[in-house]
C-alpha cells in the first residue's frame, strides 16, 4: 500500500515537471517568434519610411512638373501673340509640354504605385502588431 502510494506519487511528480518543461519551451518559442516579430516589424518600418521618403520626393517632383507644365501653357500663349517665327516656337514649346506631361504621368504611376506599397506596408505593419501583442499577451489563467 505503501509503494502504492509512492509510486502514485512519483508518477505525478514526473507527469507535472514534464508539463512545466513543455510550457517552458513553449514560452521559449514564443519569446524567439516574438523576438522575430519585432525584427520584422524594425524592418517593414524602416521600409515604410524609405517609402515615405520616396513618395514625399515624388510629390515634390510633381508639383515641380505641375509648375513647368503652368510655364509651357504660359509660354504658349505668349507664342500664339507673337507673329513672327510662331511655327518655330509653337514646336518648341509643344516638345516641352509632351515632355512635361510625360514626366507628369510618370509621376503619377509612381505615386500611385508608393501608394499601394504604402498602404501594402501598413497593413503589414498592424499586422505584425497584432502578432506581436499576441505573442507577448501573458497566457490566460
Amino acid at each position: 500500500m505503501k509503494w502504492k502510494r509512492i509510486f502514485t506519487f512519483l508518477l505525478a511528480l514526473v507527469f507535472s515537471l514534464t508539463l512545466i518543461g513543455c510550457k517552458r519551451a513553449e514560452k521559449e518559442r514564443a519569446i524567439a517568434e516574438a523576438e522575430q516579430a519585432k525584427a520584422e516589424l524594425t524592418r517593414v518600418k524602416a521600409a515604410l519610411e524609405q517609402a515615405q521618403n520616396e513618395r514625399d520626393a515624388l510629390k515634390t517632383d510633381m508639383t515641380r512638373v505641375s509648375e513647368l507644365l503652368e510655364k509651357v501653357k504660359s509660354e504658349l500663349a505668349n507664342v500664339k501673340r507673337a507673329p513672327d517665327n510662331l511655327q518655330e516656337q509653337v514646336n518648341k514649346l509643344t516638345g516641352s509640354r509632351d515632355a512635361a506631361v510625360t514626366e507628369a504621368k510618370n509621376a503619377k504611376a509612381g505615386i500611385d504605385e508608393l501608394q499601394g506599397e504604402l498602404k501594402a506596408a501598413q497593413a503589414a505593419v498592424a499586422d505584425l502588431q497584432k502578432k506581436l501583442e499576441a505573442a507577448t499577451a501573458p497566457p490566460p489563467q
